[in-house]
């Protein structure tokens, strides 16, 4: 796989690298994100501490909550459109026997929750350059009304003071309306990250799908979780989950991905996935953004192997000749 022109080593269990090569490879994607990050995209300032407001739970009024809530629920319309719109090549289908999963379907993306985990195992969405816009965050994590009470999380399950209620579905990928925004921080949408992957390299990575979608105008993500404790390249069933303390309900992946796909004008399909090591020490916040990209090229593989390790076929409705050429592939480097 293609490193680019510079030196990167892990020593310690953190990157180091050459930070004026890597900036300049990537200096006009470094451009970009800087434009569509989460703080330039929120209105705030990037490591400012929270308001009080921001710390709470849920920071609009109950009316305006039920407003939003009514707007989870979709018409067999809205739900094909959904599904057409964001599953482009079908919707993905486990290769492996599953249980206690189901489809959460909103007009911006499609999300497959499990009720034993109690967290998204994927999310499924078509972000355009259009959608890449800025808004004041309001945070408003709650329930997910959709779900019956035995298979939904809730707030007590992320009481404790180790891991961040992550977004699978960015927020900042969701700006277009307040309550599109707002419906991120259903619970549905959220799982256990440690705050220096979720604050860190995690966001890193947003940044950079949200900038490319601004560059090529159109692109699907898939984004999703991993559970693989042991090591074994395929996924481990639910009960092996280590789960969140101290009411051990919610799951906590080992790992996370993205994987983006882009159809040209004449049908040709470019590709890149991305699997990380869910850590809280791998890879400090406090890296630049040169050393993030560094990192992140670093953990490009194949679509194939992110199957493998979810057992799901993404793109079930692909021409077979060309998901066999997309899923195998290895990008050669993160796009610029």
């Amino acid at each position: 796989m293609h490193r680019g022109s510079r030196a990167a080593v892990l020593a310690a269990g953190f990157l180091v690298t050459s930070t004026l090569s890597v900036a300049a490879e990537w200096e006009g994607l470094l451009a970009r994100m800087a434009l569509v990050s989460d703080a330039a995209l929120s209105g705030v300032v990037a490591d400012q501490a929270p308001t009080a407001a921001a710390a709470q739970d849920c920071e609009i009024g109950p009316t305006e909550v039920a407003q939003f809530d009514a707007l989870l629920s979709l018409s067999p319309a809205e739900q094909e459109a959904s599904r057409k719109l964001h599953a482009k090549w079908g919707m993905p289908v486990p290769t492996t026997a599953v249980a206690d999963e189901q489809f959460l379907l909103h007009r911006e993306y499609v999300i497959n929750y499990n009720g034993d985990l109690k967290i998204p195992l994927y999310a499924t969405y078509t972000l355009k350059a259009g959608d890449v816009v800025s808004r004041t965050r309001l945070n408003c994590f709650r329930e997910d009304p959709r779900l019956a009470a035995p298979v939904r999380s809730i707030l007590d399950d992320y009481r404790e003071p180790i891991f961040d209620r992550g977004h699978l579905v960015p927020r900042a990928d969701m700006n277009r309306s307040k309550g599109v925004m707002i419906n991120t921080f259903v619970l549905s949408n959220m799982m256990p990250q440690h705050d220096q992957f979720n604050q860190g390299i995690w966001e890193t990575l947003e940044s950079a799908v949200r900038a490319w979608a601004v560059d090529k105008g159109t692109i699907l993500v898939v984004s999703g979780a991993v559970f693989d404790a042991d090591g074994n390249g395929a996924r481990d069933p639910a009960t092996n989950a280590k789960r969140v303390e101290p009411r051990k309900k919610v799951g906590i992946p080992t790992h996370f991905y993205k994987i983006v796909l882009h159809e040209r004008p004449n049908g040709f399909v470019d590709s890149i996935a991305i699997l990380l090591p869910h850590t809280d020490n791998q890879v400090p916040k406090s890296l630049s953004q040169p050393e993030k990209l560094a990192y992140l090229q670093d953990h490009i593989v194949s679509i194939d192997q992110i199957e493998d390790l979810t057992g799901y076929n993404f793109f079930p409705d692909m021409p077979a000749t060309k998901q066999k050429a997309v899923e195998r592939s290895v990008a050669a480097g993160l796009w610029d």
